[in-house]
């Protein structure tokens, strides 16, 4: 990636996160407010709360200005359900670093994995159980949709793109940070087990296949899955 198309990544990544800081802090507010708060431009707000929504890590509610009913419509936005941060609390990291680190010293980096592995086959299990009906009869496509928004709740930055090798979930931000840094590779049999194990259980009957591509601990821009099926 060219450095001037880093520089605007990583421009747009800041004022995102300053946008969710804020909203954090003042659910239902307005953009008037937003940019006064962040000493953003209002069409920079604008900007980031269009790509944000559409994300879905942020809603827009409209609500009445002045009394009565007389007020006039004001777009306010707030974080969708459970997204409390978009990136995790720096002594997060700290302290599941601290632990992937006696697990491994304790049992081996294989054991860890391994360990990573079951807890993606276990968490998959409980989210599509928890979307029951509506995934299990879901398209590859839309499967991969609900995965991705799963990611957005979290901040993951997630979008799904179709070429002709076949579908690609990518991920633009990582919030494992350090922990990711520290340990690329160990870390991602989670993320790689909790997709792949969603997509055997959603789609039934079909042979899919997932293949980590690029990962953003190692030095990519992006974490990017290429899921095929056969």
């Amino acid at each position: 990636m060219p450095k001037e198309a880093v520089g605007r990544v990583l421009d747009r990544y800041e004022i995102d996160t300053k946008i969710v800081e804020c909203i954090t802090l003042h659910p239902k507010s307005t953009i008037d407010f937003i940019s006064k708060e962040t000493n953003l431009s209002y069409t920079a707000v604008r900007n980031s709360l269009t790509r944000l929504t559409s994300l879905g890590v942020v809603i827009q509610t409209d609500q009445l200005e002045g009394s009565g009913r007389r007020g006039r419509p004001a777009a306010r936005f707030r974080l969708d359900k459970g997204l409390q941060i978009l990136i995790p609390p720096r002594h997060f990291q700290h302290l599941a670093t601290v632990l992937i680190d006696q697990l491994i010293e304790k049992e081996g980096v294989a054991q860890v994995e391994k360990l990573l592995d079951r807890a993606g086959q276990v968490q998959a299990t409980k989210l599509v159980a928890a979307w029951k009906e509506d995934t299990i009869s879901s398209s590859l496509r839309s499967v991969l949709q609900r995965i991705s928004k799963l990611y957005n709740s979290i901040g993951g930055y997630s979008q799904v793109r179709r070429n002709q090798d076949g579908f690609y979930l990518e991920v633009k931000n990582c919030v494992y940070g350090d922990v990711a840094a520290a340990y690329p590779h160990t870390i991602c049999r989670y993320h790689e087990s909790l997709i792949a194990n969603i997509l055997l259980q959603a789609l039934a009957g079909s042979s899919v296949t997932v293949k980590h591509e690029q990962v953003m601990a190692v030095g990519d821009h992006q974490c990017q899955f290429r899921i095929s099926s056969s």
